[in-house]
Protein backbone atom coordinates (compact mmCIF):
# COMPACT_ATOMS: atom_id res chain seq x y z
CA UNK A 1 0.00 0.00 0.00
CA UNK A 2 2.56 2.86 1.07
CA UNK A 3 4.39 1.85 -1.98
CA UNK A 4 1.55 2.31 -4.18
CA UNK A 5 0.76 5.80 -2.20
CA UNK A 6 4.63 6.67 -3.19
CA UNK A 7 3.79 5.74 -7.24
CA UNK A 8 1.03 8.04 -6.86
CA UNK A 9 2.59 11.22 -5.72
CA UNK A 10 5.53 10.77 -7.92
CA UNK A 11 2.88 10.82 -10.64
CA UNK A 12 1.18 14.21 -9.30
CA UNK A 13 4.60 15.81 -8.84
CA UNK A 14 5.49 15.04 -12.45
CA UNK A 15 1.76 16.49 -13.58
CA UNK A 16 2.25 19.46 -11.81
CA UNK A 17 5.90 20.06 -12.66
CA UNK A 18 4.88 22.42 -15.87
CA UNK A 19 2.82 24.03 -12.47
CA UNK A 20 5.56 24.35 -10.63
CA UNK A 21 7.86 26.03 -13.18
CA UNK A 22 5.07 28.80 -14.28
CA UNK A 23 4.99 29.68 -10.47
CA UNK A 24 8.84 29.89 -9.64
CA UNK A 25 8.55 32.31 -12.56
CA UNK A 26 8.76 31.58 -15.63
CA UNK A 27 6.60 33.30 -17.71
CA UNK A 28 6.32 32.46 -21.14
CA UNK A 29 6.19 34.91 -24.17
CA UNK A 30 3.11 34.50 -26.13
CA UNK A 31 3.13 36.05 -29.90
CA UNK A 32 1.79 39.85 -30.12
CA UNK A 33 3.27 40.45 -26.22
CA UNK A 34 6.22 43.11 -25.86
CA UNK A 35 9.25 41.02 -26.56
CA UNK A 36 11.69 44.49 -26.06
CA UNK A 37 9.68 45.05 -22.79
CA UNK A 38 9.86 41.84 -21.32
CA UNK A 39 14.09 41.93 -22.21
CA UNK A 40 14.12 45.51 -20.81
CA UNK A 41 12.87 44.43 -16.92
CA UNK A 42 15.79 41.81 -16.81
CA UNK A 43 13.68 38.65 -17.01
CA UNK A 44 14.92 35.80 -19.15
CA UNK A 45 12.61 35.47 -22.63
CA UNK A 46 10.78 32.08 -23.13
CA UNK A 47 9.32 31.50 -26.44
CA UNK A 48 6.45 28.82 -26.74
CA UNK A 49 7.09 25.71 -28.96
CA UNK A 50 6.63 26.02 -32.64
CA UNK A 51 5.02 29.50 -31.99
CA UNK A 52 6.02 32.27 -34.83
CA UNK A 53 6.96 35.83 -33.71
CA UNK A 54 6.68 38.89 -36.11
CA UNK A 55 9.10 41.00 -34.70
CA UNK A 56 8.76 45.33 -35.68
CA UNK A 57 11.62 46.22 -34.26
CA UNK A 58 15.21 44.89 -33.18
CA UNK A 59 15.34 43.27 -30.04
CA UNK A 60 17.74 44.48 -28.14
CA UNK A 61 19.63 43.02 -24.79
CA UNK A 62 20.94 45.56 -22.48
CA UNK A 63 20.67 43.66 -19.11
CA UNK A 64 23.39 41.27 -18.41
CA UNK A 65 22.45 37.19 -17.65
CA UNK A 66 19.59 36.96 -19.82
CA UNK A 67 18.56 34.06 -21.41
CA UNK A 68 16.13 33.82 -25.04
CA UNK A 69 14.84 30.06 -25.53
CA UNK A 70 12.18 28.11 -26.43
CA UNK A 71 10.45 26.78 -23.12
CA UNK A 72 10.92 22.63 -22.92
CA UNK A 73 12.14 23.14 -26.75
CA UNK A 74 13.96 19.41 -27.66
CA UNK A 75 14.16 19.24 -31.19
CA UNK A 76 14.14 21.60 -34.14
CA UNK A 77 10.34 21.45 -35.07
CA UNK A 78 9.73 22.75 -31.12
CA UNK A 79 12.07 25.76 -32.03
CA UNK A 80 9.76 28.83 -31.87
CA UNK A 81 10.71 31.16 -34.68
CA UNK A 82 11.44 34.90 -34.94
CA UNK A 83 10.92 36.33 -38.29
CA UNK A 84 11.02 40.40 -39.48
CA UNK A 85 7.14 41.68 -39.62
CA UNK A 86 8.27 43.84 -42.58
CA UNK A 87 11.48 44.33 -44.73
CA UNK A 88 12.40 47.40 -42.98
CA UNK A 89 14.24 45.60 -40.15
CA UNK A 90 17.37 44.29 -40.91
CA UNK A 91 18.66 43.30 -37.51
CA UNK A 92 16.14 41.36 -35.56
CA UNK A 93 18.63 40.99 -32.43
CA UNK A 94 21.34 43.37 -31.06
CA UNK A 95 23.39 42.40 -28.01
CA UNK A 96 26.14 45.31 -27.89
CA UNK A 97 27.34 45.88 -24.52
CA UNK A 98 25.60 42.75 -22.48
CA UNK A 99 27.54 40.04 -20.59
CA UNK A 100 26.64 35.93 -20.29
CA UNK A 101 23.64 36.45 -22.97
CA UNK A 102 22.62 33.06 -23.90
CA UNK A 103 20.37 32.51 -27.01
CA UNK A 104 19.58 29.00 -27.69
CA UNK A 105 16.58 26.70 -29.25
CA UNK A 106 15.32 29.34 -31.53
CA UNK A 107 14.34 29.65 -35.34
CA UNK A 108 15.81 32.71 -36.55
CA UNK A 109 14.01 32.98 -40.10
CA UNK A 110 14.63 36.13 -42.53
CA UNK A 111 12.35 35.36 -45.14
CA UNK A 112 14.24 36.37 -48.12
CA UNK A 113 11.38 35.41 -50.40
CA UNK A 114 8.80 36.95 -48.59
CA UNK A 115 10.33 39.81 -47.81
CA UNK A 116 12.70 40.77 -50.53
CA UNK A 117 16.55 41.70 -49.87
CA UNK A 118 18.29 44.11 -47.69
CA UNK A 119 19.89 46.23 -49.62
CA UNK A 120 22.36 47.50 -47.09
CA UNK A 121 24.61 44.16 -47.23
CA UNK A 122 26.70 44.21 -44.03
CA UNK A 123 24.10 44.80 -41.53
CA UNK A 124 24.09 41.29 -39.83
CA UNK A 125 20.40 39.58 -38.72
CA UNK A 126 22.14 39.14 -35.35
CA UNK A 127 24.68 41.55 -34.00
CA UNK A 128 26.58 39.92 -30.88
CA UNK A 129 28.98 42.53 -28.81
CA UNK A 130 29.83 42.54 -24.91
CA UNK A 131 31.34 39.88 -23.01
CA UNK A 132 30.85 36.16 -23.03
CA UNK A 133 27.89 35.96 -25.29
CA UNK A 134 26.85 32.74 -26.81
CA UNK A 135 24.30 31.72 -29.32
CA UNK A 136 23.81 27.52 -29.17
CA UNK A 137 21.47 24.92 -31.08
CA UNK A 138 19.66 27.41 -32.79
CA UNK A 139 18.51 27.85 -37.01
CA UNK A 140 19.05 30.33 -38.99
CA UNK A 141 17.18 30.25 -42.47
CA UNK A 142 17.21 32.61 -45.87
CA UNK A 143 19.48 35.66 -44.84
CA UNK A 144 18.35 39.07 -46.37
CA UNK A 145 21.35 41.00 -45.73
CA UNK A 146 25.68 40.20 -45.94
CA UNK A 147 25.51 37.84 -42.91
CA UNK A 148 23.36 36.03 -40.60
CA UNK A 149 25.31 36.28 -37.70
CA UNK A 150 27.90 39.04 -37.12
CA UNK A 151 29.96 39.40 -34.15
CA UNK A 152 31.11 42.69 -33.42
CA UNK A 153 35.33 43.80 -33.05
CA UNK A 154 34.45 44.78 -29.62
CA UNK A 155 33.12 41.15 -28.87
CA UNK A 156 35.04 39.25 -25.93
CA UNK A 157 34.49 35.56 -25.32
CA UNK A 158 31.29 35.14 -28.08
CA UNK A 159 30.34 31.67 -28.54
CA UNK A 160 28.51 30.12 -32.01
CA UNK A 161 27.79 26.46 -30.65
CA UNK A 162 25.95 23.68 -32.40
CA UNK A 163 23.88 25.92 -34.69
CA UNK A 164 22.58 25.46 -38.37
CA UNK A 165 22.86 28.00 -41.29
CA UNK A 166 20.61 27.12 -44.21
CA UNK A 167 20.76 29.36 -47.47
CA UNK A 168 22.30 32.61 -47.07
CA UNK A 169 22.16 35.00 -50.24
CA UNK A 170 22.66 34.27 -53.76
CA UNK A 171 25.45 32.79 -56.03
CA UNK A 172 26.99 34.31 -59.10
CA UNK A 173 24.92 31.76 -61.03
CA UNK A 174 21.51 32.96 -59.42
CA UNK A 175 21.08 30.60 -57.61
CA UNK A 176 19.36 31.31 -54.43
CA UNK A 177 18.13 34.61 -55.88
CA UNK A 178 14.42 35.92 -54.84
CA UNK A 179 12.36 37.19 -57.38
CA UNK A 180 13.89 41.17 -57.13
CA UNK A 181 17.38 40.04 -57.66
CA UNK A 182 17.21 39.70 -61.59
CA UNK A 183 19.70 42.48 -61.64
CA UNK A 184 22.83 41.03 -59.47
CA UNK A 185 23.52 39.03 -57.28
CA UNK A 186 23.62 39.32 -53.59
CA UNK A 187 25.98 37.29 -51.67
CA UNK A 188 25.27 36.61 -47.73
CA UNK A 189 27.69 35.08 -45.14
CA UNK A 190 26.94 32.63 -42.47
CA UNK A 191 28.84 34.01 -40.03
CA UNK A 192 31.79 37.14 -39.79
CA UNK A 193 33.51 37.21 -36.55
CA UNK A 194 35.92 39.82 -35.56
CA UNK A 195 35.78 39.94 -31.94
CA UNK A 196 38.49 37.68 -29.89
CA UNK A 197 38.72 35.01 -27.14
CA UNK A 198 35.96 33.06 -28.60
CA UNK A 199 34.83 30.08 -30.22
CA UNK A 200 33.05 28.65 -33.01
CA UNK A 201 32.29 25.37 -32.84
CA UNK A 202 30.16 22.46 -34.04
CA UNK A 203 28.05 24.36 -36.41
CA UNK A 204 26.47 22.98 -39.75
CA UNK A 205 26.50 26.03 -42.54
CA UNK A 206 24.52 25.16 -45.98
CA UNK A 207 24.59 26.92 -49.35
CA UNK A 208 25.51 30.53 -48.30
CA UNK A 209 26.99 32.20 -51.15
CA UNK A 210 29.73 34.30 -50.11
CA UNK A 211 31.81 32.32 -47.19
CA UNK A 212 31.30 30.00 -44.34
CA UNK A 213 32.80 31.38 -41.67
CA UNK A 214 34.71 35.16 -42.05
CA UNK A 215 37.50 36.02 -39.94
CA UNK A 216 38.39 39.46 -39.15
CA UNK A 217 41.46 38.94 -37.30
CA UNK A 218 39.61 37.45 -34.06
CA UNK A 219 42.73 37.05 -32.20
CA UNK A 220 42.96 33.52 -29.82
CA UNK A 221 39.56 32.34 -30.70
CA UNK A 222 38.78 28.99 -32.07
CA UNK A 223 37.44 27.18 -35.27
CA UNK A 224 36.51 24.01 -35.06
CA UNK A 225 34.38 20.38 -36.15
CA UNK A 226 32.43 22.95 -38.02
CA UNK A 227 30.86 21.45 -41.27
CA UNK A 228 30.47 24.18 -44.30
CA UNK A 229 29.08 22.81 -47.79
CA UNK A 230 27.27 23.80 -50.96
CA UNK A 231 24.43 22.25 -51.78
CA UNK A 232 22.57 23.87 -54.66
CA UNK A 233 24.48 27.29 -54.34
CA UNK A 234 28.48 28.28 -55.29
CA UNK A 235 30.23 29.22 -52.34
CA UNK A 236 32.80 31.64 -52.55
CA UNK A 237 34.80 30.77 -49.39
CA UNK A 238 34.44 28.20 -46.76
CA UNK A 239 36.57 29.25 -43.84
CA UNK A 240 38.31 32.84 -44.77
CA UNK A 241 41.69 34.16 -43.20
CA UNK A 242 41.78 37.16 -45.65
CA UNK A 243 40.11 40.18 -43.47
CA UNK A 244 41.96 42.77 -41.21
CA UNK A 245 40.36 44.88 -38.56
CA UNK A 246 42.34 48.60 -38.22
CA UNK A 247 44.28 48.71 -34.53
CA UNK A 248 45.22 45.40 -34.65
CA UNK A 249 47.99 46.08 -37.16
CA UNK A 250 52.07 46.62 -36.25
CA UNK A 251 54.49 47.83 -38.76
CA UNK A 252 57.23 45.78 -40.26
CA UNK A 253 59.40 47.90 -42.62
CA UNK A 254 57.18 49.27 -45.60
CA UNK A 255 54.57 45.94 -44.96
CA UNK A 256 51.10 46.76 -42.56
CA UNK A 257 50.90 43.35 -40.38
CA UNK A 258 47.47 42.61 -39.01
CA UNK A 259 47.12 39.78 -36.40
CA UNK A 260 45.50 36.42 -36.33
CA UNK A 261 47.60 35.22 -33.16
CA UNK A 262 45.99 32.49 -31.45
CA UNK A 263 43.34 32.24 -34.40
CA UNK A 264 43.12 28.19 -34.76
CA UNK A 265 41.45 26.82 -37.55
CA UNK A 266 40.95 23.30 -36.60
CA UNK A 267 39.04 19.80 -37.87
CA UNK A 268 36.79 21.65 -40.04
CA UNK A 269 35.07 20.30 -43.32
CA UNK A 270 34.25 22.11 -46.44
CA UNK A 271 32.59 20.11 -48.81
CA UNK A 272 31.56 21.01 -52.76
CA UNK A 273 28.98 18.49 -52.96
CA UNK A 274 26.35 19.96 -54.92
CA UNK A 275 28.09 23.67 -55.96
CA UNK A 276 31.24 25.21 -56.68
CA UNK A 277 33.68 26.47 -53.40
CA UNK A 278 35.82 29.05 -55.29
CA UNK A 279 38.64 29.15 -52.56
CA UNK A 280 38.00 26.37 -49.22
CA UNK A 281 40.87 27.64 -47.36
CA UNK A 282 42.33 31.07 -48.05
CA UNK A 283 45.15 32.76 -45.87
CA UNK A 284 46.48 35.92 -47.17
CA UNK A 285 44.58 38.95 -48.02
CA UNK A 286 45.11 39.27 -52.34
CA UNK A 287 43.98 36.30 -52.60
CA UNK A 288 40.39 37.42 -52.54
CA UNK A 289 40.76 40.55 -54.38
CA UNK A 290 43.07 43.03 -56.12
CA UNK A 291 45.47 45.85 -54.55
CA UNK A 292 46.96 46.30 -50.92
CA UNK A 293 50.11 44.52 -51.93
CA UNK A 294 51.85 45.69 -48.73
CA UNK A 295 49.36 44.16 -46.19
CA UNK A 296 50.77 40.79 -44.44
CA UNK A 297 48.83 38.75 -41.59
CA UNK A 298 50.39 37.50 -38.90
CA UNK A 299 49.93 33.90 -36.79
CA UNK A 300 47.10 31.54 -37.59
CA UNK A 301 47.08 27.97 -37.56
CA UNK A 302 45.32 25.61 -40.14
CA UNK A 303 45.30 21.84 -38.58
CA UNK A 304 43.63 18.68 -39.16
CA UNK A 305 41.32 20.37 -41.70
CA UNK A 306 39.50 18.64 -45.11
CA UNK A 307 38.38 19.40 -48.30
CA UNK A 308 35.63 17.16 -49.83
CA UNK A 309 33.43 17.36 -53.32
CA UNK A 310 33.48 16.88 -57.02
CA UNK A 311 33.35 20.81 -57.31
CA UNK A 312 36.22 22.60 -55.74
CA UNK A 313 37.93 25.17 -56.76
CA UNK A 314 40.68 25.97 -55.00
CA UNK A 315 41.81 24.31 -51.32
CA UNK A 316 44.21 25.49 -48.92
CA UNK A 317 46.17 28.74 -50.32
CA UNK A 318 48.66 30.50 -48.53
CA UNK A 319 50.37 34.25 -49.58
CA UNK A 320 51.60 36.71 -48.20
CA UNK A 321 51.25 35.57 -44.85
CA UNK A 322 53.87 35.28 -41.89
CA UNK A 323 54.30 33.09 -38.90
CA UNK A 324 51.13 30.53 -40.31
CA UNK A 325 51.08 27.02 -39.54
CA UNK A 326 49.66 24.45 -41.63
CA UNK A 327 49.03 20.75 -40.56
CA UNK A 328 47.43 17.53 -40.78
CA UNK A 329 45.14 18.82 -43.67
CA UNK A 330 43.94 16.80 -45.99
CA UNK A 331 41.67 16.69 -49.79
CA UNK A 332 39.38 14.30 -51.67
CA UNK A 333 38.38 16.81 -53.74
CA UNK A 334 38.63 17.29 -57.11
CA UNK A 335 39.70 20.82 -58.07
CA UNK A 336 39.59 22.68 -61.34
CA UNK A 337 39.35 25.63 -63.61
CA UNK A 338 41.05 28.66 -62.59
CA UNK A 339 39.71 31.83 -61.24
CA UNK A 340 39.20 34.89 -63.11
CA UNK A 341 42.57 36.54 -61.93
CA UNK A 342 43.61 40.37 -63.18
CA UNK A 343 41.09 39.88 -66.44
CA UNK A 344 39.84 37.20 -68.73
CA UNK A 345 43.23 37.34 -70.84
CA UNK A 346 45.40 36.88 -67.73
CA UNK A 347 44.30 34.23 -65.82
CA UNK A 348 45.61 33.26 -62.14
CA UNK A 349 47.44 30.08 -60.83
CA UNK A 350 46.04 26.08 -61.82
CA UNK A 351 43.77 25.14 -59.26
CA UNK A 352 45.25 22.60 -56.39
CA UNK A 353 44.59 21.29 -52.96
CA UNK A 354 47.16 23.00 -51.57
CA UNK A 355 49.06 25.88 -53.17
CA UNK A 356 51.21 28.45 -51.91
CA UNK A 357 52.89 32.13 -53.63
CA UNK A 358 56.57 31.10 -53.31
CA UNK A 359 58.83 34.28 -51.54
CA UNK A 360 55.37 35.34 -50.34
CA UNK A 361 55.05 33.23 -47.21
CA UNK A 362 57.51 33.99 -44.48
CA UNK A 363 58.32 32.13 -41.67
CA UNK A 364 55.49 29.96 -42.38
CA UNK A 365 55.46 26.22 -41.25
CA UNK A 366 53.91 23.90 -44.70
CA UNK A 367 52.95 20.77 -44.55
CA UNK A 368 54.59 18.39 -47.35
CA UNK A 369 51.77 18.55 -49.63
CA UNK A 370 51.80 22.17 -51.01
CA UNK A 371 53.12 22.94 -54.17
CA UNK A 372 54.24 26.16 -55.44
CA UNK A 373 51.81 27.98 -57.32
CA UNK A 374 52.06 27.90 -61.56
CA UNK A 375 50.71 31.34 -61.38
CA UNK A 376 50.26 34.46 -59.44
CA UNK A 377 47.82 34.10 -56.62
CA UNK A 378 45.67 37.20 -56.96
CA UNK A 379 41.42 37.01 -57.06
CA UNK A 380 41.31 33.20 -57.25
CA UNK A 381 37.34 33.47 -57.04
CA UNK A 382 35.45 32.96 -60.70
CA UNK A 383 32.72 35.21 -60.68
CA UNK A 384 33.66 38.41 -62.43
CA UNK A 385 34.71 37.90 -65.94
CA UNK A 386 31.98 35.24 -66.98
CA UNK A 387 29.67 36.82 -69.81
CA UNK A 388 26.37 38.44 -68.46
CA UNK A 389 22.77 37.01 -68.39
CA UNK A 390 21.02 40.55 -68.67
CA UNK A 391 23.61 43.87 -68.03
CA UNK A 392 24.59 43.76 -64.77
CA UNK A 393 22.83 40.24 -64.32
CA UNK A 394 24.00 36.72 -63.03
CA UNK A 395 27.29 35.26 -64.74
CA UNK A 396 27.50 32.68 -67.61
CA UNK A 397 30.04 29.83 -67.09
CA UNK A 398 30.51 26.40 -68.77
CA UNK A 399 30.37 23.50 -66.53
CA UNK A 400 32.94 21.02 -66.90
CA UNK A 401 32.24 17.54 -65.80
CA UNK A 402 33.29 17.10 -62.39
CA UNK A 403 31.39 20.56 -61.52
CA UNK A 404 28.15 19.13 -63.65
CA UNK A 405 28.31 15.83 -61.91
CA UNK A 406 28.27 17.56 -58.54
CA UNK A 407 25.61 19.70 -60.02
CA UNK A 408 23.26 17.10 -61.15
CA UNK A 409 23.85 14.65 -58.95
CA UNK A 410 23.03 15.67 -56.00
CA UNK A 411 20.09 17.82 -57.26
CA UNK A 412 18.48 14.31 -58.00
CA UNK A 413 19.30 12.92 -54.40
CA UNK A 414 17.96 15.71 -52.84
CA UNK A 415 14.64 16.00 -55.30
CA UNK A 416 14.26 12.55 -55.74
CA UNK A 417 16.17 10.04 -53.46
CA UNK A 418 18.23 8.91 -56.28
CA UNK A 419 21.10 9.31 -58.89
CA UNK A 420 20.35 10.33 -61.99
CA UNK A 421 21.09 7.20 -64.85
CA UNK A 422 23.95 8.09 -67.01
CA UNK A 423 21.82 8.96 -69.29
CA UNK A 424 20.11 11.52 -67.20
CA UNK A 425 23.37 12.59 -66.58
CA UNK A 426 24.53 13.08 -69.98
CA UNK A 427 21.27 14.90 -71.11
CA UNK A 428 21.00 16.96 -68.15
CA UNK A 429 25.16 17.97 -68.43
CA UNK A 430 24.36 19.09 -71.89
CA UNK A 431 20.92 21.04 -70.83
CA UNK A 432 23.30 23.02 -67.98
CA UNK A 433 25.44 24.46 -70.53
CA UNK A 434 23.23 25.04 -73.20
CA UNK A 435 22.24 28.19 -71.37
CA UNK A 436 24.76 28.31 -68.31
CA UNK A 437 21.18 27.18 -65.76
CA UNK A 438 22.00 27.31 -62.27
CA UNK A 439 21.33 24.39 -60.00
CA UNK A 440 18.17 26.15 -58.81
CA UNK A 441 16.80 25.76 -62.60
CA UNK A 442 17.67 22.54 -62.72
CA UNK A 443 15.64 22.01 -59.35
CA UNK A 444 12.52 23.66 -61.00
CA UNK A 445 13.08 21.77 -64.42
CA UNK A 446 12.97 18.20 -62.05
CA UNK A 447 9.83 19.43 -59.69
CA UNK A 448 8.08 19.61 -63.33
CA UNK A 449 8.30 16.19 -63.39
CA UNK A 450 5.46 13.06 -62.93
CA UNK A 451 8.37 11.16 -60.93
CA UNK A 452 9.09 14.57 -58.37
CA UNK A 453 4.96 14.83 -57.88
CA UNK A 454 4.02 10.94 -57.52
CA UNK A 455 7.31 11.01 -54.58
CA UNK A 456 6.50 14.60 -52.90
CA UNK A 457 2.52 14.99 -52.92
CA UNK A 458 1.27 17.57 -52.31
CA UNK A 459 4.75 19.78 -52.26
CA UNK A 460 4.92 22.71 -52.07
CA UNK A 461 5.38 24.52 -56.05
CA UNK A 462 7.94 27.39 -54.73
CA UNK A 463 11.65 25.34 -55.08
CA UNK A 464 12.39 27.58 -51.73
CA UNK A 465 9.75 26.46 -49.85
CA UNK A 466 9.77 23.15 -50.43
CA UNK A 467 13.56 22.66 -49.63
CA UNK A 468 13.42 24.27 -46.19
CA UNK A 469 10.69 22.43 -45.26
CA UNK A 470 12.24 19.28 -46.59
CA UNK A 471 15.78 19.84 -44.28
CA UNK A 472 13.83 20.78 -41.45
CA UNK A 473 12.07 17.84 -41.64
CA UNK A 474 15.09 15.71 -42.04
CA UNK A 475 17.11 17.53 -39.25
CA UNK A 476 14.38 17.11 -36.68
CA UNK A 477 13.59 13.35 -37.36
CA UNK A 478 17.49 12.73 -37.25
CA UNK A 479 17.89 14.76 -33.89
CA UNK A 480 14.78 13.37 -32.29
CA UNK A 481 16.73 9.75 -32.83
CA UNK A 482 19.83 10.60 -31.42
CA UNK A 483 18.19 12.19 -28.43
CA UNK A 484 16.10 8.92 -28.00
CA UNK A 485 19.15 6.25 -28.66
CA UNK A 486 21.94 8.48 -27.48
CA UNK A 487 20.44 11.17 -25.13
CA UNK A 488 21.90 13.93 -27.24
CA UNK A 489 21.88 15.52 -30.40
CA UNK A 490 23.58 14.83 -33.12
CA UNK A 491 27.14 16.76 -34.16
CA UNK A 492 27.54 18.46 -37.36
CA UNK A 493 29.51 16.17 -38.61
CA UNK A 494 26.88 13.30 -38.30
CA UNK A 495 23.83 15.72 -38.46
CA UNK A 496 25.25 16.03 -42.31
CA UNK A 497 26.10 12.91 -43.12
CA UNK A 498 22.64 11.42 -41.60
CA UNK A 499 20.86 13.72 -43.83
CA UNK A 500 22.05 12.74 -47.06
CA UNK A 501 21.83 8.72 -46.16
CA UNK A 502 18.36 10.02 -45.45
CA UNK A 503 17.75 11.87 -49.03
CA UNK A 504 19.84 8.90 -50.69
CA UNK A 505 16.64 6.08 -49.50
CA UNK A 506 14.43 8.25 -50.94
CA UNK A 507 13.68 9.79 -47.18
Amino acid sequence: MQATRLKHCAFFALMLLPLYTFCAGVHIASPGDDLQAILDSGADLALQQSATYKVKNTLVVRRDNQKIYTFGAKALKDYAILTPENPELNVILNAPDCKNLLVKNVVFFANRYGLGVNENKGDGFIHLGGTNNAVKDCFFAYSRSGTFFKVNDDACGAKAIGNIFFGAGADCRGSGAAKSEKSKAKWSDSLTYAGTGGLVENNLMLDQTDVGIAIFCAENTIFKDNIIAAVSRESLGGINVVDRVKGRDRKLGDKEVFSYKGVVIENNLVDAKGARVHIAFPAGRRIWGFGETNILLEGGKFLNNCISGPAMGYGFVACDVLDFEFSGNTSDAICSDKGDGIGPENRPASPGAFIYAKGRVDSCKLQPEFKEADGYLVHLLRCNHGKLRSPGGFRLYDYNKNEARAVVDTAYIEMLGRKPTKAEFESEFKWLNSDKYAADDLRRKIMNTREFAEKNPGAFKDLHEFRLNKWRDCIDKIQRRYLRDKHRLPTAKELYFEIWLEFEQGK
